[in-house]
């Protein structure tokens, strides 16, 4: 059964399989470096409430996703318009030179 670890520094909750119960990990967001399964954490699990279902239901397709900031829509934009620029000659120029090598 997979152990549940939070991070002393930033409090990221992760599982660890249960042979790495006792080593020292490194947390995957702030690199701390902590023991899995230390005194202090079997204590601080113990505590804890056991987890409450909501009340309200999420919805069935799941919380909206909001939309890209405007900056990053725009810069979006902005990289399709120029891929179209580059493109757009080195085409044209393909399809006059097969024009010209199949003119009689």
């Amino acid at each position: 059964m997979p152990i549940k670890t939070t991070c002393p520094s930033c409090g990221l909750t992760c599982s660890a399989p249960d042979h790495l119960h006792g080593k020292t990990i490194k947390c995957k967001r702030c690199t701390t470096a902590f023991a899995i399964g230390s005194q202090a954490q079997l204590h601080e699990n113990a505590d804890a409430p056991a987890a409450v279902a909501p009340l309200i239901p999420p919805p069935k397709g799941g919380l909206p996703l909001r939309p890209a900031p405007r900056a990053h829509r725009y810069k979006q934009e902005l990289y399709g318009a120029a891929i179209l620029a580059v493109i757009t000659p080195i085409l044209l120029l393909v399809f006059w030179l097969i024009y010209r090598w199949l003119k009689p």
